[in-house]
Formats: structure tokens, C-alpha cells, sequence
């Protein structure tokens, strides 16, 4: 089953900008022969995103959700670090989590937590 996170900082962005994302993530697992089951929405600054992620995990977990889906790797965190950690977090519960918006280099596991440590160094 496939989940999708949508996310904006502020309420004054919210319609249209969840909007927008829902649509992206929307068309792009269409055209992979994929289908929505839920939808995963928040109003949030990233800075405030702390445990969220636990949350979405364990109910990804409990709903049987095997890859949860973002536009970008900025609906998760704008910290590369803090990407890595949740990445790993859901490989360990043997769940996925993809960035549509970096889909082609993520065809290996291996590539989402290792590109990402590069981009520390």
C-alpha cells in the first residue's frame, strides 16, 4: 500500500500549495501504475517536525503502508542529517520512504541514505 505526506509551513499557503503536492505525488504514482490509500497532512513548520515522522511510521505500520511518498525532501526537513535519520528509521521498520522529486536515483535503497551522507562531506 502507498501513503503520500503533504506539507506546507504556514496556513496562509495551505490550499493551494497542498494542493499542488497532493497533485504532483498524484500523477506521478498514476503513471507507475500506483495508488494513493492515504494521505498524510500537515500545516507545520519544519522546524516544528520534530516526532512527527515517529507518528506517520507507526501508523504507516498499523495501516499495513509499505512506502510513503513526498514531493520533495523538504516536505521531511530542510537538514540532510534529520533526512538520513528518518530514512533510516523506516528502512529498519521495512518501510520506504521516497522523494518523488529525486525518484530516478532512488531505483537502490542504498542510494537514499548514502547520496544523502555525501551531501554532507
Amino acid at each position: 500500500m502507498v501513503a503520500v505526506y503533504i506539507r506546507v509551513g504556514s496556513p496562509e499557503r495551505s490550499v493551494h500549495n497542498l494542493n499542488k503536492q497532493l497533485s504532483v505525488c498524484s500523477n506521478f504514482l498514476e503513471s507507475n501504475g500506483k495508488k494513493i490509500e492515504y494521505v498524510y497532512e500537515d500545516i507545520i513548520s519544519a522546524h516544528q517536525l520534530d516526532k512527527r515522522f515517529i507518528d506517520i511510521l507507526d501508523d504507516m505500520i498499523k495501516r499495513d503502508i509499505d512506502e510513503l511518498y513526498v514531493q520533495n525532501w523538504s516536505r521531511v526537513s530542510r537538514n540532510t542529517k534529520t533526512i538520513i535519520e528518518i530514512v533510516e528509521m523506516f528502512r529498519e521498520n521495512k518501510k520506504r520512504i521516497i522523494s518523488i522529486e529525486n525518484f530516478p536515483e532512488v531505483l537502490t535503497e542504498s542510494f537514499i541514505v548514502d547520496g544523502l551522507k555525501n551531501k554532507l562531506t
